[in-house]
């Protein structure tokens, strides 16, 4: 087989799994979006950011990059699921195309190959795009060339969004100047309330927000004891008991082993995260015992903990 045959070969399976990505992202994220009996999901706050920037990329053309970081587990994905549905009705299948990195490493394709493959299937370079087109790119930090293929893409094309999502220290792998053009959005875990919004449907009204400041500025708690008893019979005890218990991240709210669960996104971060921030194993291990003292609550300086762990102030304030 010669050089040119191969190649082709190679690009054709590319473009076969660039096609495959795109007619079958609907129904693999339609489970972040909807439950089994096809209710749909609760919607946290930083989706309200993240679709008023797709409409400004919409009606301007600007904001054609954001940054979606934050911690395993918090809800990236499926803030780009929710997002995939919400464009549906207006964007062409075509156009919107979900793919995440951590797919396509097994395979051994970068996503500079992917998105070549999908010019050509398109038959539109993308500085040529004739229409309105979608990137979502999650588990950015599985291609250790993102960041050269993203700056590549937001400075040829003037009709491609890119959403990429990745691990909490993602802003760091851009170059600095399209950092400092890109928009940044950190999905923080769950408060208590979205909590009660996402697991029990429980929507906390707005106007009580702004009574509880209104009494605590004021100390005017008059009239607002009624209000507060009306949430507290919206939730129990249990409720508090598990939020605690199981933590703030929305991956845990529909697993069936949330500890098995959290222990599996502690490894992950220490085996996988960590070795990508090219840490050594001595620092690695000693990262678990980071995570051992901060789950005691108590308040705890870089210096105490410098010193306990055994690890450089610096190193500590990277973990």
């Amino acid at each position: 087989m010669n050089y040119t045959k191969g190649k082709l070969m190679d690009e054709k399976l590319v473009e076969s799994i660039v096609r495959r990505t795109i007619d079958t992202a609907e129904s693999r994220l339609r489970k972040y979006v909807f439950t089994a009996g096809g209710k749909k999901r609760p919607e946290r706050k930083p989706l309200a950011k993240l679709s008023e920037e797709i409409e400004s990329f919409l009606k301007t053309r600007k904001n054609k990059l954001l940054v979606l970081y934050g911690l395993r587990g918090v809800g990236k994905t499926t803030m780009l699921a929710q997002t995939y549905f919400k464009l549906l009705p207006q964007i062409p299948r075509e156009r919107i195309i979900y793919v995440s990195l951590d797919k396509l490493r097994p395979l051994g394709i970068s996503l500079n190959e992917f998105v070549q493959a999908y010019e050509r299937l398109l038959g539109e370079r993308v500085e040529e795009f004739s229409q309105p087109t979608f990137l979502f790119v999650d588990e950015a930090h599985y291609d250790e060339n993102f960041g050269i293929t993203v700056k590549d893409l937001y400075d040829s094309a003037s009709n491609l969004m890119i959403v990429v999502t990745g691990s909490s220290s993602l802003p760091l792998k851009f170059d600095p100047d399209l950092m400092r053009r890109a928009k940044r959005l950190r999905v923080h875990p769950l408060t208590f309330t979205e909590y009660l919004l996402l697991k029990r449907g429980v929507q906390i009204p707005r106007e009580l927000n702004e009574a509880l400041k209104h009494a605590l500025l004021n100390c005017d708690f008059s009239g607002i004891e009624e209000k507060i008893n009306g949430v507290l019979l919206k939730f129990s005890e249990k409720d508090v008991e598990e939020y605690l218990i199981q933590g703030s991240l929305p991956i845990y709210l529909t697993s069936k082993s949330p500890l098995e669960d959290a222990y599996e996104t502690l490894r992950k971060i220490v085996e996988v995260d960590l070795v990508r921030e090219e840490l050594s194993e001595t620092t690695r291990e000693k990262a678990l015992g980071l995570l051992l003292l901060l789950a005691s609550g108590e308040s705890l300086a870089y210096d105490n903990l410098s010193s306990t762990l055994g690890l450089a102030k610096g190193t500590i304030e990277k973990l």
